[in-house]
């Protein structure tokens, strides 16, 4: 007898690929837990718990909450595209991002905001991945405003800090002034990136700098 009519009518099997990618990502997600259980300091952890008072988790889940809508919108402003993102789709995702960043190493959550969202909105991953690289920029750049801010109550800050801080914030008006002429001036950018990527990788890449200019 086929196998194909032991299956009940209108359902299919599901694909291989599919069950495997499930397979891979439940034991990678039990990998962790486990890494988590074992690897925590329990006893440190109970000390700290029984510190915390309950009254202020109601208000620290209105921070979190908050903080979620303000960057899904942030977010849904960057994204590219004539059309609008549903801001249900950006909020989502950020709330994923953020479970993401407890729970994975590296802030990896970063790389799932962008990724629930190209499976929900007609978005590449690359360019909801671009949006995601232009936030962290801006805000890079504001922790750098806020830095000069504070240094400026120290009367004797040590000359490496402030070197270091001159530096870093002359790095991030360039890139800031590189990203403005990217918007204003895409053509430009746009050819100069062509001519760089065939110069560095026509010879030794050229799969990677045909995808590049496409």
């Amino acid at each position: 007898m086929n196998t194909n009519q032991l299956e009940a009518p209108g359902k299919t099997a599901p694909p291989r690929r599919a069950i495997v990618k499930f397979a891979l990502g439940l034991f990678i997600s039990a990998a962790i837990i486990i890494y988590l259980v074992f690897g925590l300091d329990w006893r440190t952890f109970l000390k700290e718990f029984e510190a915390f008072h309950l009254l202020y988790l109601p208000i620290l889940v209105l921070l979190l909450l908050l903080t979620a809508v303000i960057r899904a919108y942030r977010w849904r402003i960057l994204l590219p595209g004539d059309q609008p993102v549903r801001f249900r789709d950006c909020f989502d995702a950020t709330i994923l991002g953020f479970m993401g960043n407890f729970v994975m190493p590296l802030r990896a959550g970063e790389l799932v905001r962008p990724w629930a969202l190209s499976r929900w909105q007609p978005i590449p991953f690359t360019s909801a991945l671009a949006s995601i690289v232009v936030e962290r920029v801006f805000d890079a750049f504001s922790l750098v405003v806020l830095l000069g801010i504070c240094l400026l109550r120290f009367d004797n800050a040590p000359p490496a800090v402030l070197a270091g801080a001159r530096i870093i914030a002359i790095s991030f008006l360039v890139l800031l002034a590189l990203m403005l002429i990217g918007y204003f001036l895409p053509g430009p950018i746009e050819s100069f990136g062509h001519r760089a990527s065939n110069k560095l990788f026509a010879q030794r890449a050229p799969v990677f700098a045909q995808k590049s200019i496409a």
